[in-house]
């Protein structure tokens, strides 16, 4: 049984480092919510907020109660880096909406750590890396970050952009 765990464990991306310590020899990895540092705007600029808060994708998200529903969302509808779609100043785009509901549901570090090892879709890592950097304290940053700084999986930033992939680094 011990084994299965630990082939889970090491799935994707050359396994993960969620059951070891960080240099500090403080376990990254937390069983229970992260500590957020801005509880009221997630580090998100008021104007941005209030657009997630008040369109119909964050609110049909407020129906999903799992992290595993989210993911889900996220597989189907993030296509886009970017904060609002395309060609509208005011319409957020389903991976803002989902990343802003990611906050709301408290997600713990082991939810956050199976985001930003997903070996399927880039766009569910980088959901994971904006929340580490948009919620958590500068303190945490490296040892959630440190390990993919040279990572060189590519994407778009969106599906449907032309030219030249770019790597996650760029």
């Amino acid at each position: 049984m011990n084994r299965g765990k630990e082939d889970k464990s090491a799935k994707g991306r050359g396994g993960s480092k969620s059951d070891r310590a960080d240099e500090d020899g403080v376990e990254a990895d937390k069983r229970g919510p992260l500590e957020i540092v801005n509880q009221k705007t997630f580090g998100f600029s008021p104007l941005l907020q209030t657009h997630i808060v008040e369109s119909a994708h964050f609110k049909a998200l407020l129906t999903l109660g799992t992290f595993e529903q989210l993911v889900e969302e996220m597989y189907q509808f993030a296509d886009s880096l970017e904060p609002y779609m395309q060609n509208s100043g005011t319409i957020p785009s389903a991976l803002f909406c989902c990343l802003y509901r990611l906050f709301t549901m408290g997600i713990d570090g082991r939810q956050l750590r199976h985001l930003i090892d997903n070996a399927d879709n880039p766009y569910i890592r980088c959901t994971g890396f904006l929340f580490i950097r948009f919620g958590l304290p500068p303190e945490q940053l490296w040892s959630w970050l440190g390990e993919y700084v040279l990572d060189d999986e590519e994407l778009r930033p969106s599906k449907d952009s032309s030219g030249a992939q770019q790597s996650v680094n760029s």
